[in-house]
């Protein structure tokens, strides 16, 4: 039975359409890769095929974290350079290869077709999943640092998205389950690739006038869309996963188009902003910037040593109280970090005479920016110090025994300044930051200008949120200035 998308308008809110980039289409030769039965199958066999090579080398390999596939190409290798890279320059198209993904969408075929329930479509299980597991769990119990671990724990989410793949419809472990839905959601708004139906400010005519909406169900050569969207409306990254089933499906062939636009534009032109993605935001600033910053070897405060010391003794002997610190920091810094953003959103909304909700999911939005540099500054970071031992595991699957130094470039860990531990891997982690500080305000003011009359009391809506991620910046920088010794020797 065909699905049947919400009634478009005749006209989006003029705010809602921004100028239509490059349609990068237009290149015959683009337009045929795109459409290309191969595209993007290719890439979904590639990475089941790597997920296969993790599982069995995790299982049955050398249990060593720098020569074992598994630690080496999942939390190395994909973690960062490709899922977080791929997101920030071409949305969610990871999640349209992932190949825990590809097989929820096999099961999918032959489902059940129940709904998934509906008071759990919010996005809560999503990001429980992510703070709990992904942040807690998984450091907590060493599983980054087992090969055997890091298998079983890819094996249990495969079991898992397989069966709600059978009993539900439409991909519902990727929409409302995997833990990485909230923030590749809110990072792929970032990007500045878009996929949308051609528009001058409404709903293309040609769409108006389509019956079958194939874009959206699909027809007898392709299936429907996986995530249940209708391109015709759609006007955001954050559900797009970038299967092209549309623009295969749809029949008029110049309706649907793949366009450059300007980054992080969609951050202050939120389409269908959501709660969950508010509390994505949260929990990336509480893990990338309030954690990583006070939650490591020497920045680590005492008083939050004292605390989790206190709290373990209570119900063991153990001297070693390193995972309750762990979580103790991070459970700490969702707190602050939410309840200074609520502070924040509730004072703009206030200045601006919007409701609180509005504030709070709208402004939260505009510290992607700090993540995002942050995460790309970890990312280039961990390349240059880590990759030596990539190279040295790929050597020896081919036989050949070449050893290289893990930092591959000499001098990562020799300090700037003499007489303190400032060296050019600190500088990538603090640096970003710094040049994210100006962009964060320029969206708080764009997104106060888009929810206010007049710059003025735009200016003034946006001020809590300028102090702000001022605050969080000089909260970083100093952690790791002081725990480089650059500061209060």
């Amino acid at each position: 039975m065909a699905r049947v998308p919400a009634r478009p308008s005749e006209a989006l809110p003029a705010a809602a359409v921004p100028p239509a980039g490059l349609n990068i289409l237009s290149n015959r030769l683009v337009r045929r890769l795109f459409l290309s039965r191969y595209l993007p199958l290719t890439l979904q066999v590639i990475t089941i095929l790597l997920f296969i090579w993790v599982v069995y080398d995790g299982l049955f390999g050398i249990q060593a974290v720098g020569d074992n596939f598994a630690t080496l190409g999942v939390w190395f290798l994909f973690f960062w350079p490709v899922v977080l890279l791929s997101t920030i320059l071409l949305g969610k198209a990871w999640c349209g290869v992932c190949p825990v993904g590809v097989f929820t969408g096999l099961a999918n075929r032959f489902t059940l077709g129940r709904s998934f329930p509906k008071a759990l479509r919010n996005g809560v299980l999503s990001f429980l999943f992510f703070v709990v597991v992904v942040w807690m769990m998984r450091p907590v119990l060493g599983i980054s640092e087992s090969p055997s671990a890091t298998a079983w724990f890819f094996v249990a989410w495969t079991v898992v998205a397989v069966v709600l793949g059978y009993v539900y419809s439409s991909r519902s472990f990727c929409q409302y389950v995997c833990p990485l839905v909230g923030p590749l959601s809110i990072l792929a708004r970032i990007a500045p690739l878009e996929l949308r139906a051609k528009t001058s400010g409404g709903v293309n005519p040609a769409c108006l006038k389509c019956r079958g909406k194939e874009c959206m169900n699909g027809n007898e050569k392709v299936g429907a869309c996986p995530v249940d969207e209708y391109p015709a409306m759609m006007e955001g990254n954050q559900r797009c996963i970038f299967c092209l089933k549309c623009l295969k499906s749809c029949p008029t062939k110049t309706v649907l188009q793949i366009r450059l636009r300007w980054p992080f534009r969609e951050l202050f032109r939120a389409w269908r902003p959501s709660g969950v993605e508010a509390w994505s935001v949260v929990a990336m600033v509480s893990v990338f910037l309030w954690h990583m910053a006070l939650g490591h070897g020497d920045r680590v405060p005492p008083v939050f040593q004292n605390w989790a010391h206190s709290i373990g003794s209570l119900g063991s002997e153990s001297s070693d109280h390193s995972g309750l610190q762990y979580v103790l920091i991070l459970s700490i810094g969702l707190l602050v970090i939410s309840g200074a953003l609520a502070v924040a959103a509730y004072a703009s909304a206030k200045i601006a005479q919007l409701s609180f909700r509005r504030s709070f999911v709208n402004f939260s939005f505009a510290y992607v920016a700090l993540v995002a540099f942050r995460a790309v500054g970890y990312m280039v970071g961990d390349i240059l110090t880590k990759s030596g031992d990539l190279s040295n595991y790929a050597t020896a699957v081919i036989g050949m025994y070449v050893y290289q130094p893990s930092a591959v470039v000499d001098g990562m860990f020799k300090p700037f300044l003499q007489g303190t531990g400032y060296h050019p891997y600190g500088a990538l982690l603090t640096v970003p930051l710094l040049a994210a500080l100006p962009l964060t305000w320029f969206i708080a003011y764009k997104t106060a200008r888009h929810m206010t009359s007049g710059p003025a009391k735009a200016l003034a809506a946006a001020t809590p949120h300028f102090l702000l991620s001022a605050g969080i910046v000089v909260l970083y920088e100093w952690a790791y200035l002081v725990g480089y010794r650059v500061i209060g020797q």
